[in-house]
């Protein structure tokens, strides 16, 4: 009876815009004693209310409907602040976004001259070996300095080059595994020395369709040319700002998401709660403060993967995240550059608050 009568509500009002948040306690009650936390007085966009059936294991073998609400891309970052260096240096403890995202063949080249450091894994920066600026110098990986020397210094040029102290980043050849080095730029072939930055952090050479990587994400390490598998190795910023501050990341009913174990969950926001703080790395990855050697990975590339926190890997390629287009919304999805698919919440019984990847909806709100 309870089970039809639900199914007789649900019908009648499928065609309204909003569902009160009390009809979704009440069909709760009717149907199993659970323990959704749906704030009072508050409203739901129909169009993510859900019906599916579950089958009851144990000793009451029966069907139940049960009433799901899935809001999409419920994690997210205010609009305060538009890129990584303003989210690095902010000290209030608001929420920030990384920058914003493109699909993953775009590209961008800045349209001005600046000289900042080139970040990234493990926030590490480009250096030139030894600051000795001779022709085919290598270039390495190594720990950002703070007294502006020049061998960490590089500018994105106009036509596409990258350069230090006049230097620049050149290519030895077009198959992955070829060294990057600095040299004279008339000095090597042109396509040699051609860069595309693309919003999802890789550096691109065009000639060779590879990208700028770290051989091994450690200090030292040094730059070669690779194919793009979307690992930490391949995510860079530019920047001047080489060290990230922790930030909560807040999303469905103003909960954060909390750091427990390996398994991230949403939970009532508490100031100044270590498990709810993340650093935003440049390398794209995001960082449990209280260990930045654990990194938010996604465990799979298909919508409905589960979303953990395991060790980060230099050549993981599901730990790298972005964020995706507000669609004029105040807030951002938090996108997985690998797959493309944005951190979500899977509100169902069995599950509840648990983290995973899905498909992004613009149609998606944030209840507040």
């Amino acid at each position: 009876m309870c089970t039809s009568w639900l199914k007789k509500t649900i019908k009648a009002r499928s065609h309204e815009p909003l569902i009160k948040a009390d009809d979704l306690q009440r069909w709760k009650s009717s149907i199993v004693s659970l323990e959704f936390p749906f704030p009072h007085k508050q409203e739901f966009p129909a169009y993510r209310l859900s019906m599916f059936m579950k089958q009851l294991k144990g000793n009451m073998k029966r069907w139940i409907v049960v009433a799901t609400y899935l809001l999409s891309t419920v994690l997210v970052a205010s609009t305060e602040a538009r890129n990584m260096d303003s989210l690095a240096e902010d000290k209030t403890g608001r929420d920030m976004i990384i920058r914003s995202v493109v699909p993953k063949n775009d590209d961008v080249v800045s349209g001005s001259k600046s000289i900042q450091h080139i970040v990234g894994i493990n926030n590490l920066c480009v250096d030139v070996f030894l600051e000795l600026y001779f022709d085919g110098n290598l270039v390495q990986l190594y720990p950002c300095k703070s007294n502006g020397d020049v061998n960490q210094q590089w500018s994105l040029e106009k036509n596409g080059t990258i350069q230090s102290k006049g230097k620049c980043l050149a290519t030895n050849g077009t198959s992955p595994g070829s060294y990057v080095f600095i040299s004279d730029c008339n000095k090597v072939k042109a396509t040699a020395t051609i860069w595309k930055v693309q919003k999802d952090g890789s550096i691109l050479n065009p000639s060779s369709s590879l990208v700028l990587t770290s051989k091994s994400g450690k200090s030292g390490s040094l730059l070669t040319l690779e194919t793009n598998v979307y690992a930490l190795r391949q995510g860079w910023r530019f920047t001047g700002v080489s060290k990230p501050s922790p930030k909560s990341i807040v999303g469905l009913w103003d909960y954060c998401l909390e750091f427990n174990k390996n398994v991230p969950k949403l939970a009532k926001c508490v100031q100044n709660k270590t498990e709810q703080k993340w650093n935003f790395y440049a390398d794209g990855s995001i960082r449990v403060d209280a260990n930045t050697d654990l990194c938010l990975t996604s465990n799979g590339n298909t919508k409905g993967s589960l979303v953990v926190v395991v060790s980060c890997s230099p050549v993981s390629s599901n730990q790298r995240w972005t964020f995706g287009d507000s669609h004029g919304k105040d807030y951002f999805p938090i996108l997985n550059v690998n797959n493309a698919l944005v951190l979500d919440v899977s509100y169902s019984i069995l599950n509840l608050f648990e983290i995973i990847i899905f498909f992004f909806l613009k149609e998606a709100v944030i209840i507040k």
